[in-house]
């Protein structure tokens, strides 16, 4: 288990953090950004590359695993269903998250 209490697996590749995503949506998402096919791992190699999120209209409930986007700079969450944020990556620039569910 890493810090974060995720079971991961290294790889060449890096490391596989796919199981950290909790939001099967949020999971979904991910796979369309980083291009990949459903029945491939999400690798924190994957993660690093992606500096934009556009998650608006989603449905998203769960922003667990955001973490792992450490060079994430815009992230578009807008009029999903979020009732907290994480803790967000210090390399965010812009955070477009209205019209959530927030306590």
């Amino acid at each position: 288990m890493n810090e974060n209490n995720h079971s991961t697996d290294q790889t060449a590749n890096g490391v596989d953090i796919t199981a950290a995503f909790a939001d099967p949506k949020f999971l979904a998402a991910l796979y369309a950004a980083t291009g990949k096919a459903s029945s491939e791992p999400i690798y924190d190699v994957d993660a690093v590359k992606i500096t934009e999120l556009s998650l608006s209209d989603s449905g998203i409930t769960d922003l667990k695993g955001l973490e792992y986007f450490t060079r994430l700079k815009i992230l578009h969450c807008a009029d999903a269903e979020l009732k907290v944020l994480p803790a967000l990556p210090d390399a965010l620039e812009e955070l477009y998250c209205n019209n959530n569910q927030f306590y």
